[in-house]
């Protein structure tokens, strides 16, 4: 193995390492609670009780603020789905202001401030046994039961135990694995594809025939150290539709000077095509754009279709064949 997939493969897996921590980090980190209110509500029922004339039950809702600031005009809505409230008392801090709205099926109860830690039960005698829909919001948050609180933390828990066993064993099969991508990549010729950004840009100017615009951009690329089959080979075709032949086939050389495979191999043999059918070599065009289509048939087909400087070939039958796949 060479020391570059070495270092490749290393990286590859400190970077994983590193999103992993973050992620462990971030999906089982208590919630940071100083700087904000958490309404929290928890229902309990105390049973029910049937006497001689009259059945009566009991439920207890407790709502408290768990953050480190207050809660601005809090409001709680105590919900049944019959007329079931008989009374309701409320056991809170001595100066709390309270109002209160109450009918035998729904409880309305306001309260301008809820400090942090503050915690108010409210407890209702009910006519008959039933379960509560509560509400309860403030002017920043809507509260959250405690049974879902103890959920997340459960769930937290999990992921944290969970992801101590998982992501250094990821981190270790990652850093298997990426030597063989990378050798995978470079064997078919997608690193060359990965390190062609602006190569990109100047394939469709010049394929649509914005040559001098093209060239531009891919011998700036050159010149900024880019060596690549792509920049290389479409610089060739832009020297060569400018019919500075010398240069087009210095550039194509250096092009083919690397051992080329996969789609790289194919581009070159794609704008070798078009030299020579602008140099009138028309057995060595269709020699090339038939390696080209063996190599990549569906990318290179899609260039053909592309290209203006392939305008004058479409008539050809040995080309258009090889384009149909016959």
């Amino acid at each position: 193995m060479k020391a570059k997939d070495v270092l490749i493969g290393a990286f590859s897996t400190l970077v994983v390492t590193v999103i992993g921590g973050v992620c462990v980090y971030y999906a089982t980190k208590e919630p940071e609670l100083k700087s904000r209110e958490l309404l929290t509500y928890s229902t309990r029922s105390s049973g029910d009780f049937a006497g001689d004339k009259e059945r009566v039950a009991f439920t207890s809702i407790s709502i408290s603020n768990r953050g480190g600031r207050a809660a601005n005009n809090v409001a709680a809505s105590i919900e049944f789905k019959t007329n079931v409230i008989k009374d309701l008392s409320t056991d809170i801090a001595s100066g709390t202001e309270e109002s209160r709205n109450v009918t035998p099926e729904k409880a309305t109860l306001k309260y301008p401030k809820l400090l942090p830690g503050e915690v108010i039960t409210v407890d209702l005698l009910l006519s008959a046994p039933s379960t509560p829909s509560v509400s309860i919001r403030s002017d920043e948050s809507l509260a959250v039961s405690e049974i879902a609180l103890d959920e997340r933390a459960e769930k937290r828990s999990e992921i944290n135990k969970a992801s101590s066993f998982i992501v250094p064993l990821s981190a270790f099969l990652f850093s298997l694995l990426i030597p063989i991508f990378y050798w995978r990549a470079k064997k078919s010729g997608m690193t060359e594809v990965l390190v062609s950004d602006k190569n990109n840009a100047a394939f469709l100017l010049l394929h649509n025939g914005l040559i001098n615009e093209a060239d531009e951009i891919l011998s700036e690329s050159v010149k900024s150290g880019r060596y690549d089959a792509y920049t290389l080979s479409n610089l060739a075709l832009c020297k060569a539709l400018k019919k500075e032949h010398d240069k087009a086939q210095a550039f194509m050389k250096a092009a083919k000077h690397k051992k080329r495979s996969g789609h790289a191999a194919a581009v070159i043999a794609f704008n070798d095509c078009i030299m020579s059918f602008l140099a009138d070599k028309r057995p060595d065009a269709i020699s090339s754009i038939r390696a080209a289509m063996r190599l990549s048939p569906k990318e290179i087909k899609k260039y053909c279709e592309l290209s203006v400087h392939l305008d004058g070939c479409r008539s050809d039958a040995d080309f258009v064949a090889i384009l149909s796949g016959s």
